[in-house]
């Protein structure tokens, strides 16, 4: 590995756990370091895991239905924390979808179960999730354009309304 890698990486029993599953999905083991200096960095308590606070804390984004599904999603075990394989391999998962992917993935955020698609709740939990505060602007314009599909759709919003919705918005 030489001095690139350094002792800390080198000794790290989470980093060699990943490496064998990173290697087999091609990928570059440079990047596989990286990945790690992020995790560390977000690891304020250095106990080897992340846990929610320390993901928004890092992220420096506050807590929205999103980043609480994305954080789950991540969170392959259930502990509450991301070890380190969790998170790198869950990072390389989010960033290999398509934007078919991300249409699927979200819709199954903000979907209400009991009306099979998004309702107007869901629609408030998007806009919250994706532009917080900021971008007044495209908040409207994407709350208005929801706001009329799901007027056309009677009510609520089917998968394929809101993965063209998402195709269209990207």
């Amino acid at each position: 590995m030489g001095w690139l890698f350094g002792e800390t990486v080198k000794k790290d029993a989470n980093y060699h756990g990943c490496r064998y599953v990173w290697g087999k999905l091609h990928q570059k083991e440079s990047d596989l370091v990286k990945l790690k200096k992020v995790f560390d960095a977000a690891d304020r308590s250095g106990d080897g895991e992340v846990d929610i606070h320390e993901f928004l804390m890092y992220l420096d984004v506050e807590r929205t239905k999103l980043i609480e599904h994305i954080f789950r999603q991540f969170d392959t075990d259930g502990g509450d924390s991301l070890s380190f394989k969790e998170f790198a391999l869950a990072l390389w998962t989010f960033a290999s979808l398509d934007i078919n992917g991300i249409g699927r993935f979200t819709y199954e955020i903000y979907k209400n179960d009991q009306r099979d698609g998004i309702d107007g709740s869901g629609i408030t939990d998007f806009i919250e999730g994706v532009f917080g505060k900021g971008n007044v602007a495209g908040r409207e314009r994407a709350r208005n354009e929801l706001e009329r599909i799901r007027r056309e759709e009677g009510g609520v919003i089917d998968r394929y309304e809101w993965e063209e919705f998402v195709r269209d918005s990207v």
